[in-house]
């Protein structure tokens, strides 16, 4: 026998927001309207939680790193050189053909024996091909070996269209990568917390070695330009430049904007140094994220969906999910559309209800369409229907007539006993 049940006005509105909850999106073409004004010949914006990639020009043809080559070089080094406070003793292998090439170096001299932390400072803050050399020797006996545990670790983690020769960058043919596959790298390399660590450090002052005496102060070239305001990349977190002829002027960085933590390549902007046109095309690539992206999440508990019966006046509790994680990657969240009527029949046997929804963006396309189950709980028996609406009740009513007789019980008073007189 077929009964009808009502949903309230308050029900659809749960419902409804439960299908929002339940439903996530990808990237959409609708943020692609306005795409940001960047001269960078090749860039790669990832969101690691998501797994989407927000914005790519050319991420996936081949390109020359540069000193960006220096993370991997960080990576290696730190899984292989555990402690840190180490001695390397700098040999003219590990500086040789340096000034030749106009390398940037942080310093050392032959002799000199820094800390392996010093020597990341080193390398990552000023970019220093030296210090990346002496980590490279100091981990694997030969700058060559060095160059294949490089590749042997690019491979592990998905750089398929990458191959180093060096551990500095410095121009070499076959020496190449993809604006992807650094966004790999710098995926993988975040779990790292020293080098996170490094890259968010604006100064450092390293120890004392036989040529500096007093100790080296090393700068990030990235910070120093953005921290004294000439160049503002919104949310910056730490990153990597590079420069040679052939590369153009390279940034690889970390980004956290709308709640959102992105990995981003710039490579190859317009090659003019006084512009700072590499830092520059960062921070419009940022200034783009934050008015055209953000992340919506939502997490709650159960929650109660009112059903009243038509043929009784019984209401009974069922609960929708909706703990939900999710996000959205739109410039304006999209429209649930739902076909729920407010009155509906079926049958309480079947237990489920579907219903069909539709999440459109605002220019009217569709995004996904599906279905929402709704489950609703048998119609109790009659019997237990009335212990549930008025057994409460009877309950409370037998418990107030026992207080009540308790009471009176209490308040009675005694009658004294007369004492009989003798005759």
């Amino acid at each position: 026998m077929k009964n009808k049940f009502h949903l309230s006005y308050k029900v659809l509105l749960n419902l409804l927001l439960a299908v929002m909850l339940l439903v996530s999106f990808g990237a959409s073409a609708h943020a692609e309207e306005n795409e940001p004004d960047l001269t960078a010949q090749y860039v790669y914006l990832y969101d690691p939680y998501t797994n989407q990639v927000l914005y790519e020009k050319n991420s996936t043809e081949r390109m020359y790193p540069a000193s960006m080559t220096k993370f991997m070089t960080a990576v290696v080094a730190t899984e292989k050189l555990t402690d840190l406070d180490r001695r390397v003793t700098i040999s003219s292998e590990m500086l040789a053909g340096l000034s030749a090439r106009g390398a940037s170096v942080a310093g050392y001299s032959v002799g000199d024996e820094p800390t392996v932390k010093d020597l990341l400072y080193a390398m990552l803050l000023p970019s220093g091909a030296d210090a990346a050399n002496a980590l490279a020797i100091a981990s694997s006996g030969s700058l060559g070996g060095f160059a294949k545990e490089m590749n042997e670790m690019a491979a592990r983690i998905g750089m398929e269209h990458s191959h180093f020769t060096s551990p500095h960058g410095l121009h070499d043919d076959d020496h190449y990568t993809t604006a992807e596959d650094l966004g790999k790298l710098l995926t993988f390399a975040q779990k790292n917390d020293l080098i996170r660590e490094i890259i968010r450090t604006w100064k450092y002052e390293a120890g004392p070695v036989a040529s500096h005496p007093n100790g080296m102060t090393f700068f990030s070239t990235s910070l120093t330009i953005i921290q004294n305001g000439t160049v503002k990349i919104p949310g910056y977190d730490g990153g990597k430049t590079g420069f040679t002829g052939q590369a153009g002027r390279c940034l690889e960085f970390y980004a956290e904007i709308n709640g959102m933590e992105l990995v981003a390549v710039v490579a190859k902007s317009r090659n003019d140094y006084e512009s700072l046109q590499h830092l520059k095309d960062s921070g419009e690539l940022m200034l783009w994220t934050g008015t055209t992206y953000a992340r919506y999440e939502a997490e709650g508990p159960y929650r109660d969906i009112t059903v009243q019966y038509i043929d009784s006046t019984e209401t009974v509790h069922t609960y929708l999910p909706f703990k939900v994680e999710y996000d959205v990657r739109i410039a304006h969240p999209p429209v649930i559309e739902a076909d729920i009527p407010e009155t509906v029949e079926g049958d309480f046997r079947k237990q489920k209800l579907k219903y069909p929804v539709r999440v459109v963006l605002d220019d009217g396309t569709v995004l996904k369409e599906g279905v929402i189950e709704v489950v609703i709980p048998k119609e109790p028996e009659p019997v237990k229907r009335f212990w549930k609406l008025y057994g409460v009740y009877i309950a409370c009513g037998i418990g107030a007539l026992a207080l009540v007789i308790v009471l009176a019980a209490a308040a009675r008073p005694k009658k004294k006993k007369r004492k009989k007189k003798n005759a």
